[in-house]
Formats: structure tokens, C-alpha cells, sequence
């Protein structure tokens, strides 16, 4: 999930030795002590991106999304609403008297 890459990272840590001290606390002090903490900050923290960000509307659409999925649903229907517009006028404008001319 991340998590261990995440702290580290946030802390400037080496990751391969707080993966290493989390698994060492993981077998001494028992599953759910450890399990449950990284559990939780798995579900707390903002998740990063799966593939590189191309551009800035890239950015912002990550941005919305880590935030809040239902402004950004409501983004991508406002964007398929505009296509399904301008296809609407394509087919008038094929489908027209003039176009068969």
C-alpha cells in the first residue's frame, strides 16, 4: 500500500530500513498492534499517483480526485456532456438536407 515508502519519503528516511524496523516491530510486538497502525495510515494518507503526471490538467484532475471523487465525477460528466453535444451536431450537420446535396 505504500505506506512505509510514504513515511520514509515524508521523513527523508531511507525506505529499505524503516521497511526493515517495521517488519522487526511487526514480529515482536504482534499482528494487530503494528497491523492495525499500518492499516490505518494506509487509509489516511493521500495515495500518489500510479503512472507520472503528463501536464497540469493531469495535476488538477489528481488533485480533485484525491479530495474528492465526486467533484471529479462530476468534471468527467461535465466533459463527456460537451462531446456528446458537439456529436449531436455533427450528426445534424451530416444528416442535413445540404451534407446530402
Amino acid at each position: 500500500m505504500g505506506v512505509c515508502r510514504g513515511i520514509a519519503e515524508y521523513f527523508d528516511l531511507n525506505v529499505f530500513r524503516f521497511r526493515l524496523i517495521t517488519f522487526i516491530l511487526f514480529i515482536f510486538t504482534g499482528l494487530w498492534s503494528v497491523g492495525g497502525l499500518y492499516i490505518l495510515a494506509a487509509l489516511l494518507m493521500k495515495m500518489e499517483p500510479a503512472a507520472t503526471l503528463r501536464n497540469e490538467d493531469d495535476a488538477d484532475f489528481y488533485d480533485s480526485y484525491s479530495h474528492s471523487g465526486e467533484s471529479a465525477i462530476k468534471k468527467i460528466k461535465k466533459k463527456f456532456d460537451n462531446m456528446e453535444r458537439r456529436i449531436q451536431m455533427m450528426e445534424d450537420m451530416v444528416t442535413s438536407r445540404e451534407f446530402m446535396n
